[in-house]
């Protein structure tokens, strides 16, 4: 029961390595840039990183809106967005891997946690 709308449901929205991707991309690209990194910064990065990794589909390119949207509330030059998406490109297979890796081991979790693993 928990598989049959856990895996689908959690390959749409369940990204976290691709959060993780995209808010490690802002940062290099903001120290690259020389753009102003302060806490309120950063916080302002990983919530529009959360959101927008919850938000943007599940196919290719859609990094392209996701750091174009990011870029632009924190200041980022759009010339970064080259540099941006070879990095995303690369990182993207070990997010996508980190991804379907975590939704397995959460679905496991909730699983037992609902008394449903056959533990014998």
């Amino acid at each position: 029961m928990v598989t049959r709308y856990g895996i689908p449901l959690g390959s749409t929205i369940y990204m976290p390595g691709v959060a993780i991707n995209a808010l490690l991309i802002s940062l290099y690209m903001a120290e690259q840039w020389d753009v102003a990194v302060s806490l309120l910064w950063v916080m302002m990065a990983v919530i529009l990183a959360t959101i927008l990794a919850i938000a943007a589909p599940p196919i290719s390119g859609a990094g392209l809106l996701t750091y174009a949207a990011i870029f632009t509330q924190l200041g980022i030059p759009t010339q970064a967005l080259a540099v941006a998406l070879v990095a995303d490109i690369l990182m993207g297979f070990i997010a996508a891997a980190l991804d379907q890796t975590l939704l397995q081991m959460e679905l496991i979790l909730q699983a037992d946690r609902m008394q449903l693993l056959d533990k014998e």
